[in-house]
């Protein structure tokens, strides 16, 4: 009987030593994570510079600086920081010999506009998210994708801004940056409305803009609504309505949506 025992045994311990490499290894199943970017400033007035890092052995990140997807054999190989000098959009994929490549990271630059005199909001920021105050929108800096990043402005009800200039110049077009993440009860606003003066008084209605809404998840995504304008300006007001009912594919249906506001770019 002690026998039959020590063979079983002995069976069992067989079976269990390693063969090679472990299975999901060799099927390159395993993925790199993707690299984290770090940017002094993702708004270029002179020059922005971008980083990237992974530590981990036979690891090697490659890079485009034209929106294209990068890759071990034509891409640019990261070996030092990067300056930015011309707005564009940066991606970074790494790569390993026994992994999968790691998923697309995606920094995109935007050349700086015209600086905001001052600011005035139609009503008190909401405290929660009241980023780094009245001039978060207007201080040249860009905010992350989380939304706690200081950078953002959230709003749960329509809110106004007043922007004014330190003389008339000519404003080619807007750039309004906002989060969309679904997840979190944050849409895009549902429109924005822009009027103009010359003098800084006397307001004319410019536009009306209906912003493009998801139709259904998606991850936290920061985008961008261009609206053009090429007039010569004193000021120029912003009106930010939020979406007013939650739609039906989501669980909050019906309710009122946050939107979250990133910087306001006036493009010479």
């Amino acid at each position: 009987m002690k026998s039959v025992v020590l063979l079983i045994i002995s069976l069992i311990l067989a079976c269990c030593k390693p063969h090679g490499k472990v299975q999901f290894l060799q099927d390159n199943k395993v993925q790199l994570a993707s690299p984290k970017l770090t940017a002094s400033n993702k708004i270029i007035d002179s020059a922005a510079l971008l980083q990237t890092e992974m530590k981990m052995d036979g690891v090697t990140i490659f890079y485009t600086d034209d929106g294209q997807e990068p890759n071990a054999e034509g891409s640019f190989e990261y070996k030092r920081p990067i300056s930015v000098l011309r707005p564009g959009t940066y991606k970074f994929k790494a790569f390993h010999p026994e992994w999968r490549p790691s998923e697309t990271a995606v920094i995109t630059f935007v050349k700086m506009g015209q600086t905001v005199d001052s600011v005035i909001w139609s009503e008190a920021l909401n405290q929660k998210y009241s980023g780094k105050g009245q001039r978060t929108l207007v201080n040249h800096k860009k905010a992350g994708v989380n939304y706690s990043d200081q950078e953002w402005l959230g709003f749960d009800a329509p809110s106004a801004m007043t922007c004014i200039f330190d003389r008339v110049m000519n404003i080619s077009s807007i750039d309004i940056g906002y989060l969309n993440h679904p997840g979190a009860w944050i849409f895009p606003p549902g429109s924005v409305q822009v009027f103009t003066s010359e003098d800084g008084h006397v307001y004319q209605v410019h536009s009306k803009n209906d912003l493009p809404q998801p139709q259904g998840m998606n991850d936290a995504a920061q985008q961008t609504y261009n609206i053009p304008l090429n007039k010569n300006v004193k000021s120029i007001k912003l009106v930010f309505e939020n979406v007013a009912q939650i739609p039906g594919w989501h669980e909050g249906k019906d309710q009122k949506g946050w939107m979250f506001m990133d910087e306001i770019i006036f493009n010479k």
